[in-house]
């Protein structure tokens, strides 16, 4: 509308000049007032676009303070290194203001050093699970424990340190690629960095840009594909060395031959620490020690994709619609 307004307003303009009401001097003289005008009103209206997306920024934010992820044991325990072992004991949570429980009494155990897949239809709970994991949410019913310690009794951000966290929709910055790997490692080199993004399948594209790793990204990366930032995040993953890592739909934009491409090459490294794939692509986890299969909040399985083709109809049933192209998106 304010663009149009100065059209609007010259139009109308030149009619009076014609009608002999105005000169032509008095509308040339009043069009470069309307400048004045019509320019701060146009840098109002698009800084309204900016502050509403902030104000949306900042109400996730105070949502999560008052939730109780700023919790207040910044003086709890610490340790240099987690060996990686998780367990849930009776764990119930439902997100705030609402009654909906989205997790129920769940009960699980994932040895150090495994990899176990979480599996399930959209809405059953998959992603609450690694938000509560990943300290997100404090507010849950019963007990998450880190290395036989409550969750809650771990320092407030060293909990953090020990964990790498590769989400569907990763959070890129306006930077160049280097600095958004590095951001997983600060004080690593730049030779850490290419082999990180090589295990990743990142850096033969990242090679073919002309300023290559020093190439900027736009605001959340949106010169890039959701598979390339997705393949970036892996990355920073790599680079930080975590002792758990955390796979959220982690390649859900990517084929399946690079899919494949990827956890091949991340083997040794998976394999090295704890690490949980939420997938939709029920091939991603096929190859985990173990697999949690959730339905409506609830664990309805548990076991090797083998075990679980035997004993879990749900499961089953899930494979053979995902292999008939039937399963809708997560």
């Amino acid at each position: 509308m304010v663009g149009i307004g100065p059209i609007i307003v010259l139009g109308y303009g030149m009619t009076e000049v014609i009608n002999g009401n105005l000169t032509l001097g008095k509308l040339i003289a009043f069009n470069s007032f309307l400048g004045y005008l019509f320019g701060p009103s146009s840098r109002l209206v698009s800084m309204n676009v900016r502050v509403q997306k902030s104000l949306v920024a900042l109400a996730r934010i105070f949502e999560l303070y008052s939730n109780g992820v700023a919790y207040k044991n910044v003086f709890g325990k610490k340790k240099k290194q987690l060996i990686g072992r998780i367990e849930f004991q009776n764990v119930t949570f439902s997100y705030p203001d609402t009654n909906k429980i989205v997790l129920k009494n769940i009960n699980l155990i994932i040895e150090e050093h495994t990899t176990v897949g979480i599996v399930g239809e959209s809405g059953s709970g998959k992603t609450t699970l690694t938000k509560l994991l990943t300290g997100l949410y404090m507010n849950y019913k019963g007990k998450i424990l880190f290395d036989e310690i409550e969750l809650k009794e771990y320092d407030a951000f060293a909990i953090r340190d020990y964990l790498a966290f590769v989400e569907q929709e990763p959070l890129l910055f306006s930077d160049t690629i280097l600095n958004n790997i590095r951001i997983g490692r600060l004080n690593a080199t730049e030779d850490e960095i290419v082999r990180a993004a090589k295990k990743a399948h990142i850096h033969d594209f990242i090679s073919s840009l002309p300023e290559q790793y020093l190439t900027e990204l736009n605001e959340r990366g949106l010169n890039f594909s959701t598979g390339q930032k997705q393949r970036i995040a892996i990355a920073r993953a790599i680079l930080r060395k975590p002792s758990i890592l955390i796979l959220d739909e982690p390649t859900s934009s990517l084929d399946s031959n690079i899919e494949s491409l990827i956890f091949h090459s991340l083997k040794d490294f998976i394999n090295s620490r704890t690490t949980i794939i939420i997938a939709h692509r029920l091939s991603t986890v096929e190859m985990a020690d173990k697999i949690f299969v959730l339905k409506e909040g609830s664990i309805v399985g548990q076991g090797s994709h083998k075990e679980l083709m035997q004993s879990c109809d749900y499961y089953k049933m899930l494979w053979e619609k995902q292999h008939q192209g039937f399963l809708c998106k997560n």
